[in-house]
């Protein structure tokens, strides 16, 4: 099913450690990046930054999850 995620980290994980394990290391790689372009945004850590990060980050993931639903309803 991998081969089918448009996310090239992901596949790259996936490929290396499996997909039991890229699941975390994705997660946590996408914790350290909001969490590094927080600061850079808000020059220091500031939960206000860190929302706003973690905002479009979880729109990112949205609009994946429905692209992703389209994609399987297509395939059926």
């Amino acid at each position: 099913m991998s081969e089918y995620e448009s996310n090239v980290m992901f596949r790259f994980l996936a490929g290396k450690l499996g997909p039991c394990r890229a699941v975390p290391a994705q997660a946590a790689f996408e914790i350290l990046l909001a969490l590094a372009i927080s600061l850079l945004i808000g020059r220091g850590s500031t939960a206000a930054s860190l929302a706003s990060v973690a905002g479009v980050f979880g729109l990112a993931h949205l609009l994946a999850w429905h692209s992703n639903k389209r994609f399987l309803a297509s395939r059926t």
